[in-house]
């Protein structure tokens, strides 16, 4: 938590005026140096895992009276706007933010969790009090995974295989090829996987926060609360980490047989072409869109929405739907179909998705649609044996 709060005050005076030289060169702390509105709610979430981590509901909203507590004690720390009224009306709802706020306070939950699963879980918790969109609470979770992972000796190019297998993020890049074209970003899918870069590309702690510069009184009581919860001395060096020679961490717990969460989103566009219409594929005689073909974008929409963070070889495959087909779109035009995760069976195979239709005049179908996650190969054999049966 120290690191993070270390970076933000190093951060502070070239967030809105970029550091132009080299990323070696500007000095660490200056008299413009200060902490932000991420340190305080880093303060915040660390003190609602204090107060209630292990219940999760209770832990929920501890995360949101912290965050309305020292929110409104230090006023002047730079908020949003969203976020600010959010503070001074005491709402208690979060309001679909995508920024990166989210990501900027969870720290403290890749240090206070017993598992990888369990990191991405509060994650996702202190970021929906506010940051309730899809891309706010994936930010959340990748960096609060990382944290855990490099925490659990995971080498980076583990942690840079599991985020971006994960998460989607693309962290193939190098910081070379971003800062050309980079610009101040707040949301958290245009910073969370640069700052991400920025580690990976780090050989210390230092560079770390030199890289994402160049880029564009209650932290004792969690340091002694931390100390208790996971048995770690206050009065010693931090040992050197190992870097793990494994592709992925073991002490993820299997981290790569991850379950797909609800929220995941994903989305297909095509133009409706011949041998899209009803006419062509014989479920009606006019030239539109086919109700089969609808179903199909849908589909694929949903599959989409989960393959980034299944395991290698697995899949999904459509077992139901229950869809209404409402308007007709002829020969030429757009279609887009989105696909909302929406729940997951206990063992995380079963998958129930909100699915709709758009073109360019507006919306065509919606409904639901239902999948299975299953190994591809195995699948496959069992349909050929099938095959096999007369």
């Amino acid at each position: 938590m120290l690191g993070a709060i270390i970076g933000d005050m190093v951060g502070s005076p070239y967030e809105f005026h970029p550091w132009q030289g080299a990323a070696e060169a500007f000095p660490l702390f200056s008299s413009c140096s200060r902490f932000t509105d991420d340190t305080v709610m880093t303060v915040a979430v660390a003190r609602g895992l204090m107060q209630a981590y292990g219940q999760e509901q209770a832990c929920r909203e501890a995360f949101i009276d912290a965050m309305h507590e020292y929110g409104r004690a230090y006023s002047r720390a730079g908020y949003g706007q969203r976020f600010f009224r959010w503070i001074v009306t005491g709402s208690r709802e979060p309001y679909n933010s995508f920024g990166n706020g989210s990501a900027m306070r969870v720290s403290p939950v890749g240090w206070a969790c017993d598992s990888l699963e369990e990191t991405e879980r509060y994650a996702a918790l202190s970021a929906s009090v506010t940051h309730d969109h899809p891309e706010g609470i994936k930010g959340a979770c990748a960096t609060a995974a990382a944290i855990f992972l490099a925490r659990d000796g995971a080498g980076r190019d583990a942690i840079r295989d599991y985020v971006s297998f994960r998460y989607g993020y693309d962290l193939a890049r190098s910081l070379a090829e971003i800062r050309p074209a980079y610009r101040h970003k707040e949301s958290c899918q245009e910073s969370v996987p640069e700052a991400i870069i920025a580690f990976l590309e780090s050989r210390s702690f230092e560079e770390a926060v030199r890289n994402a510069v160049w880029l564009g009184g209650d932290v004792a009581a969690w340091y002694h609360w931390l100390s208790g919860h996971r048995g770690i001395r206050l009065d010693r060096k931090a040992d050197p980490v190992q870097e793990q020679k494994t592709a992925v961490s073991a002490t993820g717990r299997d981290i790569m047989e991850t379950m797909p969460k609800a929220g995941m989103t994903g989305q297909w566009e095509t133009t409706v072409e011949e041998g899209l219409l009803a006419a062509q594929v014989g479920s009606g005689e006019v030239r539109v869109l086919a109700t089969p073909m609808m179903i199909m974008g849908m589909e694929r929409a949903a599959m989409e929405a989960v393959r980034p963070c299944l395991p290698e070889g697995m899949t999904s495959v459509g077992t139901r739907v229950d869809i209404s087909h409402m308007a007709p779109t002829p020969c030429g035009m757009k279609v887009r179909f989105e696909a909302k995760l929406t729940a997951v069976s206990a063992n995380g195979r079963g998958l129930t998705f909100a699915v709709a239709a758009y073109d360019e005049a507006g919306p065509i179908g919606e409904g639901t649609h239902e999948r299975v996650v299953v190994d591809r190969e195995k699948f496959q054999s069992r349909a050929q044996t099938r095959g096999k049966h007369e």
